[in-house]
């Protein structure tokens, strides 16, 4: 296979344009984003410029439905004039929910989901996979084990117990927005309730 390397700026004013130089108006199969960071604002910048079949983006597991959770890009105050500032945040990605209700808007369904990764297929593709699109996110999430090992997981299993069976939905997030402001370390999220889907 021809395999090209492309070195540059990861950040959401810096991929839309290095994409568009070296893909332009061709077809792109997959998309993959993994970053561990500001995760969603790369693929939504990528969106922009090319229409993948598939996209396999990371999840961050730790915050369940029916919450809508991502790490969001900034630039840093000592070097503000440069879009290339690369931030880790130590709770990075995307949830279950945000991404479900996000990616929907640009016409991409859930397939499957594994510890790690989601995988997203466009609706036009949809008819070409045996499976039923979209997959449910409550069983994918529930039916999915979760690895507890990453040092940058900064909340024990008995937190997300708690946030996915408190019985009011916005107060659990008024506590969740507390437990996130102090681990983010600054770097800066969205926090919300999914909209619920229609029956």
């Amino acid at each position: 296979h021809d395999v090209k390397i492309l070195q540059g700026p990861m950040t959401p004013g810096g991929i839309g344009p290095l994409l568009q130089t070296h893909y332009g108006e061709k077809s792109v199969d997959v998309l993959k984003v993994k970053i561990d960071s500001f995760d969603w604002d790369i693929l939504e910048a990528s969106l922009d410029v090319v229409k993948p079949w598939m996209i396999i983006l990371q999840l961050q597991h730790v915050i369940p439905p029916p919450f809508s959770f991502a790490a969001r890009f900034q630039h840093t105050s000592h070097d503000h004039d440069r879009d290339h500032i690369l931030w880790k945040p130590r709770m990075y990605g995307a949830s279950l929910s945000f991404l479900v209700e996000r990616l929907a808007r640009r016409k991409y369904q859930l397939y499957k989901m594994n510890h790690v990764d989601t995988v997203w297929v466009h609706v036009q593709a949809a008819p070409r996979f045996s499976a039923k699109l979209p997959a449910d996110e409550w069983a994918c999430y529930f039916h999915t084990r979760f690895f507890f090992g990453d040092s940058r997981a900064m909340f024990p299993v008995a937190f997300m117990r708690e946030w996915l069976l408190g019985p009011d939905a916005f107060q659990t997030m008024a506590a969740m927005w507390q437990n996130l402001s102090e681990v983010s370390l600054g770097a800066p999220f969205t926090l919300d309730v999914a909209t619920p889907k229609p029956l």
